[in-house]
């Protein structure tokens, strides 16, 4: 925020955080000089800076006119903070020049289904700890996905179907139904940055995604249909070992022959065995210099004081 401190004063710069307000109660966010004037002001939920520029009214002997500010050289402080001084000549305007990222460190998030809000107060499902230019992803029902930033006035989807902090290097494995071939296509892509929504299933008219995952190595459980009459042994896939990582334009592989009955993710995958440790090799002592150590062990035992041996 700035602000000019009454009709003839200084030009005032702040920033405040606002952790809560009383309904129908009003707050005065200048010094409270009479005819104060706001000139400038912004509300960054995420804390983002920004740089402006202000120009100055021509005066005689004024020689700079206009100057950049950014806002991350100031604190953020409470909300009856005076502010600092910016200019002691009248301003003709102020223009936002660039947006800065969140100056308040990282950030815990979560997701509250029941409203289809993010929050900081730990309702809901933990989505991560973010900071900066860190993005989450949203994938639907319908085939999409989208990334976006961790604003709390953000807008979900109500087919929502995956949450989470986007990690670039982590594929997504989706498992969709072909609306023209009829048949089931497996495929594994990493997320491309977009500011738009992006399809990731056949465009094809009646095509649909049946299971999406985010996991690292994802399995799945195929149940088939009888096959004349006769039972058809369920099938479990490991899906980075079915297909590679290809483009997000990609098809991707045919999931089976058999007619799907239903398909299932296998939540855990398989537990990695534990690393074992060699066993350490044992000391070779010869049995005369085993018995010389007993002797003199036997010694120490009865004696008093403390003695160092070397070996």
């Amino acid at each position: 925020m700035i602000y000019q401190d009454g009709p003839k004063g200084n030009i005032m710069v702040k920033r405040f955080a606002v952790s809560g307000v009383t309904r129908d109660k009003v707050y005065d966010l200048t010094k409270g000089t009479k005819e104060s004037t706001v000139l400038y002001f912004t509300a960054n939920p995420n804390g983002e800076s920004e740089t402006i520029n202000v120009l100055l009214r021509p005066l005689p002997k004024l020689k700079k006119l206009t100057f950049d500010f950014d806002f991350a050289e100031l604190a953020i402080k409470g909300r009856n903070s005076i502010g600092n001084i910016i200019s002691r000549f009248p301003v003709k305007k102020i223009v936002q020049k660039e947006k800065g990222v969140s100056t308040l460190g990282a950030r815990m998030i979560w997701f509250d289904d029941t409203v289809q809000r993010l929050n900081t107060d730990q309702r809901g499902q933990y989505i991560g700890e973010f900071s900066a230019d860190d993005k989450i992803i949203v994938i639907t029902q319908s085939g999409y996905y989208r990334l976006c930033n961790f604003d709390l006035t953000n807008h979900f989807e109500e087919d929502l179907i995956v949450i989470e902090k986007l990690d670039p290097l982590k594929p997504i494995s989706a498992i969709y139904l072909d609306g023209e071939k009829k048949e089931y296509f497996v495929k594994r892509f990493l997320v491309e940055p977009s500011d738009k929504k992006v399809l990731f299933i056949s465009e094809v008219e009646g095509s649909q995604l049946e299971l999406v995952s985010t996991e690292l190595l994802p399995t799945v459980e195929i149940k088939f249909a009888k096959n004349k009459g006769n039972e058809v042994p369920n099938q479990k896939i490991k899906l980075a070992d079915f297909i590679t990582v290809k483009g997000l334009k990609a098809k991707g592989n045919k999931l089976t022959m058999g007619k799907v009955k239903e398909i299932n993710l296998i939540e855990q995958a398989e537990p990695l065995k534990p690393a074992v440790a060699a066993p350490k090799p044992e000391m070779e002592i010869d049995s005369e210099r085993l018995e010389r150590l007993k002797k003199i062990k036997s010694g120490l035992d009865d004696m008093d004081n403390q003695i160092e041996l070397e070996f």
